[in-house]
Order: C-alpha cells, then sequence, then structure tokens
C-alpha cells in the first residue's frame, strides 16, 4: 500500500481531503487514512501554514516540493476548487500581468471590502503573503508602492509597461465616463473613477468604473420613490484577455450582486481583445464584454496600442518620428474627456525626446 510521500510524489502537492480519496481508493477507510495523514512524518511532509480549507482540509506537499512551478500550480487548483476568494486574486492579478499598483489591488482582487463570512481584499493580501505567493514593495523611481507575485516562476510586468497601461486605461475610462454622463445612463455627477477622489465601490465592491443609473431596467420602486441601480466597469489594455480573466470579472459581479437588498448592477468589461472562450464565457453570463475598437473605431484603438509603444519607450519613437506621436495624440483626443489626461502622457514624451537629443 502506498505511503503520504508515495501518493504526494505520483500526484503532487494537495489536500487533505484529496490524499483521504486516494487512499479511499487503495481500500483504506476513510478514518483510517484521516488518522494515517495526522499521523504523517512532519520532517516530510509539511503542511501548509496560514490557509485552511473547507472541512479544515491542509495543503499537503514534500520538503523538496517547495516552491516549483508544480507546487504552485497544484497550489491555484485548490484555489480554484476550494478557496474562489484567493483564485479571483490570483487571477485578477495574472490578467493584470503580475504586478498592480497597490491602491488598486482592491478592484484587481474583486472580493467585498466589508461583508461577513468573507474575506476583505486586505486579509486576502495579508495571507497570501504569509505564503510567500504575494509581496508589497515600493518603487523608488515612480514613488509608488505595488503589489506582486513573489515566486519566480510568475510573470510579472516591468513597472514602465503598467504606467503605460494606466494612462491609455485612463483614456478608455475617461471616454466611459463622458459616454454615460452624456447618454443620462450614469448619475451626471456621480460617476467614479479609479484614481479620481472617491474609490468607485459598489456593494462593497471596487471596480475602475462606477455610477448609480436611473435606466428604467435597473431602477426598482421604493418608499421614497426610484431606488436606482448602478452600472459598472472595468478596464484592461493588457493584450487578450483570458477565460480565467472574464470568470474572475464574473465572479467579481456574482459577489457584489449578491446582497438580497443591492439594486441591480449592470456590468460592463472593455479590453483590447478577448479570447473566442473568453468572450463565450462573458455572453453567457450577461457580461457586456467590449473591445476598444468597437468602443471608438479602429483607428482610436491603434492609436491606444501605439501609445503604449511610445509610453514604454519614451522618447525613442518620438525623437525618429515626431509626426507619428501627432498623430497618435490626435487620434485619442476623439475621445471625450482624453485631453487631460494625455497632458501627463505628453510631457513624458517631450521630456523622453528632449533627452534622447542631449
Amino acid at each position: 500500500m502506498p505511503s503520504i510521500e508515495d501518493i504526494l510524489r505520483r500526484i503532487g502537492p494537495a489536500l487533505t481531503t484529496e490524499l483521504i480519496a486516494e487512499l479511499v481508493k487503495d481500500g483504506v477507510s476513510a478514518d483510517a487514512a484521516r488518522q494515517r495523514i495526522a499521523r504523517a512524518d512532519d520532517f516530510t511532509i509539511k503542511r501548509l501554514a496560514g490557509l485552511r480549507f473547507p472541512y479544515n482540509a491542509r495543503f499537503l506537499y514534500l520538503d523538496d516540493q517547495f516552491g516549483d512551478k508544480t507546487y504552485w500550480q497544484a497550489m491555484e487548483r485548490v484555489f480554484r476548487d476550494h478557496g474562489k476568494s484567493y483564485w479571483g486574486a490570483v487571477a485578477g492579478l495574472k490578467a493584470r500581468g503580475g504586478i498592480v499598483p497597490r491602491q488598486f489591488f482592491d478592484g484587481v482582487c474583486g472580493s467585498p471590502a466589508a461583508r461577513s463570512r468573507q474575506l476583505s481584499p486586505q486579509r486576502i493580501f495579508d495571507r497570501l503573503s504569509v505564503i510567500h505567493l504575494l509581496e508589497e514593495f515600493h518603487d523608488d523611481a515612480t514613488n509608488e508602492t505595488y503589489v506582486k507575485f513573489r515566486p519566480h516562476e510568475y510573470r510579472t510586468d516591468p513597472i514602465a509597461e503598467i504606467r503605460a497601461r494606466m494612462v491609455a486605461e485612463n483614456v478608455v475610462l475617461h471616454g466611459m465616463k463622458e459616454w454615460f454622463r452624456r447618454t443620462g445612463f450614469g448619475s451626471f455627477d456621480k460617476v467614479r473613477v479609479r484614481g479620481g477622489g472617491d474609490a468607485p465601490v459598489v456593494s462593497s465592491v471596487t471596480w475602475d468604473l462606477s455610477a448609480p443609473s436611473y435606466a428604467r431596467p435597473l431602477v426598482t420602486p421604493s418608499s421614497n420613490g426610484l431606488k436606482p441601480g448602478f452600472i459598472v466597469c472595468d478596464v484592461n489594455l493588457r493584450d487578450v484577455l483570458s477565460e480565467d480573466a472574464v470568470a474572475a470579472f464574473v465572479r467579481k459581479h456574482d459577489l457584489a450582486s449578491a446582497p438580497a437588498n443591492v439594486a441591480p448592477i449592470m456590468p460592463f468589461l472593455v479590453a483590447d481583445g478577448f479570447s473566442s472562450k473568453a468572450w463565450g464565457l462573458a455572453r453567457s453570463r450577461g457580461i457586456l464584454a467590449t473591445t476598444t475598437s468597437h468602443l471608438f473605431g479602429e483607428d482610436v484603438a491603434k492609436a491606444l496600442r501605439d501609445l503604449l509603444s511610445l509610453l514604454t519607450d519614451t522618447g525613442a519613437t518620438a525623437s525618429v518620428n515626431p509626426d507619428h506621436v501627432e498623430r497618435v495624440l490626435n487620434s485619442l483626443t476623439r475621445i471625450e474627456g482624453a485631453a487631460n489626461n494625455l497632458r501627463g502622457a505628453l510631457f513624458e514624451i517631450i521630456v523622453g525626446s528632449l533627452a534622447k537629443d542631449v
């Protein structure tokens, strides 16, 4: 009969409940399997501290398995099946390039900040930090604090790419803000955008944009008149969004809509593109998923991609082809509300260009 160590060698790191199931397959009773696992040698077989799963299950692994690719893959599998709060944070951060400014982690995490029997983003960060999956660090060059994956097995985008993407996404967010305001879809003076004062929070969940809406399908009668619903929007311009990225957004919306007293919430998800499975999932779950080319036209979508390139290679392109910079900025200013968000980007490009010439 195989030992606990033999099973972990064969299937990789696993929950105690999964190990019990493996032992039962070999003819061991469930009670006997639990006792064998409880008596397992702590020197060889390690129990992950800091996280517990349903039915008080623990994550077990061999000492020489800790921290390798298989270890983290097993961890993600366990999160997906038995720890959705952790999985949502991991999937959200992976979709953003493995690193995000600390101030926006709550939105990337997707969990409610204050709700009984739900882990808050801060609690999730604390627990994932304890197991060495996430870490917080301060970047002196940008004077910004970031959250990133700690293991080398996870890719993290350069900070220059993150900052450039934030600029491009802010252009889109402010374009969406103006559209919601002008159409009356969102209350004119109550559209909130990330990084602009009050955080866009609906039902204790943080978004990139939020607004109350008096659109007829979203309102509900109350003793004081009509109670507005909400529109919420996340924007992610990092490549083509995967099925996991959309699944994390679906879960985020489900959590926000779960309380019985919450008004209807209409979710928008904007990206440069979606995989076919991601697109299908969004449509099947009622997510209003759209691309920048659908919203603003292909010329503007291309200009947003060009802006990312300009900002990640600041000055080089501007020095070689200033006409290209002018075309990009002219295209982007077609978006209502874009001008103010592009001033800082334009300043960086100009300074970078001058530095190249010195």
